[in-house]
Order: C-alpha cells, then structure tokens, then sequence
C-alpha cells in the first residue's frame, strides 16, 4: 500500500471509481483514450475515461489529464467529492476553499493537512479523509456562511482577526495563514 507516497491523479481516481461504482459501469472504457495524453494501453484508461464521462474530472485547459502527476489536497478533494456524489452548494467560492471550506468544518481533514491546500497528498491521507466521509454518513454539504474563511474562523466566532485574515485569503495575497496568525 506504500501509505506514505504521494498519490498520483490516476491511483486516486482508481480508489474513488472502484469504492463507488460497480466494475460493469467502468470496464466499458478500457480501450477508449479520452485524452491525447492517455495511452490506451495503460492500467487506468479505465478509469480516467470513466471518470471524465461522468464529470467527475475534466482535465486542464490544454485538454490533457496529467494522469502522473501527483494530486495536492484541494483536487483531491474535488475529486473525491465529485466521485461519491457528493453534492456542495457553494458554488460562488474559488476553486480552492469551494472544497477545502466543507472539508475543514465537517472535520473530515487531518490536523496534518489543516492549511495545506496545494500540498500534494499521501495515500495514507486520502484515505483516512475517505475513511472520515464514509463514516461521517451525510453525503451533502450546506454551507451557510462564506466560504473564505480560515480554519481558526471556522472553530471560532469570526473576530476582527479573523476578518483580516479572511479579505487576506479571499483577495489571493501571498501570504500564508500562520503568518498573519502570528503577527
């Protein structure tokens, strides 16, 4: 299981396709090389392209998947997300905390991976953040406050600070959460 590799675009969507869907639903696109950068020989064609019919992903703007590449913690929450139907409504949000906000106030994240939005994830990580959906039961999400908010405004009421550091995040400056936090 290697749990503390870093975890590939391509292994996490085998994860999520097989947890979730029955292998008649995806066997069917094991020959079909849906991106110019999917070989149709490869192990996980399969999935990708499953992945891709369904909408669960839809590769980047120059049309590849990039299924090597390793996948850091916000697109493996969207991808999670999107392959256990998972549905959120807050959709006026930046990609960024569109799914990192939920995760972080329904506790499905580690205290490892609290903040670590682009960090690339392990296999161990991924899986104990699907272990926490699972076990939390409740597939949708309402999201009632904005989402801009920090994980030190989501345990707390919302102080003067905690405002900064949000207009900080939302505004996309360079500067990280710690680091406004210990000034």
């Amino acid at each position: 299981f290697q749990p503390d590799n870093e975890i590939t675009r391509a292994e996490l969507l085998k994860i999520i396709i097989e947890s979730n869907f029955d292998e008649s639903e995806y066997d069917e696109y094991a020959t079909d090389p849906c991106f110019p950068d999917i070989e149709a020989d490869e192990w996980y064609v399969q999935y990708v392209c499953f992945a891709k019919s369904r909408g669960i992903v839809q590769g980047y703007p120059d049309k590849t998947f990039k299924p090597e590449q390793n996948v850091n913690l916000v697109e493996s929450l969207k991808i999670m997300y999107e392959g256990m139907d998972i549905i959120l409504q807050n959709e006026d949000v930046s990609f960024k905390f569109k799914y990192y906000s939920p995760a972080m106030k329904a506790g499905y994240l580690p205290d490892v991976l609290r903040g670590e939005y682009s960090k690339f994830v392990t296999r161990g990580e991924v899986s104990e953040v699907m272990y926490r959906i699972l076990m939390d039961g409740e597939k949708e999400i309402e999201e009632q406050e904005i989402l801009w908010l920090t994980v030190h405004a989501q345990q707390y009421k919302a102080s003067c600070a905690t405002a900064a550091l949000s207009v900080a995040l939302s505004k996309e400056m360079n500067v990280s959460e710690s680091e406004i936090i210990d000034r």
